[in-house]
Parts: C-alpha cells; sequence; structure tokens
C-alpha cells in the first residue's frame, strides 16, 4: 500500500490556503519564521520598507580565495 502525504500551509494571520509561503525573518537577534498569503507577505513588506531601506545588511562575508 502507498501514501501520499500532502503538507497544506495556511495563513497564520487569516486562516487562507492560497499561495501560502513561510516567511523568516530577524529581529533582536531572534529568528521567527511566519506562513503568509501573498497579501499579507505585501503587507508585511510594506510596513518592513522604511526600515529595511535604513538599514545596513550584515552577516559574514566570504574570504576570496
Amino acid at each position: 500500500m502507498s501514501r501520499t502525504t500532502r503538507v497544506i500551509l495556511v495563513d497564520d494571520i487569516d486562516g487562507s490556503e492560497d499561495d501560502v509561503r513561510e516567511v523568516a525573518f530577524s529581529l533582536d537577534g531572534k529568528s521567527y519564521a511566519i506562513d503568509l498569503s501573498a497579501a499579507n507577505r505585501t503587507d508585511l513588506e510594506a510596513a518592513l520598507q522604511p526600515y529595511v531601506g535604513a538599514a545596513r545588511k550584515v552577516g559574514r562575508k566570504r574570504a576570496k580565495r
């Protein structure tokens, strides 16, 4: 007997199931992930845009060989 397992992502804000993706972000050294529909991703990106636009990227730089 074979089995098929399907994972259905549900928007953590409004419970919708259309075009839901996981969005990862960090704040104050803590990492978060939330499942959001396209509309809620757009809302989150719009809310964060002024801060992201003024921020600088941080992280490890790769050494040149």
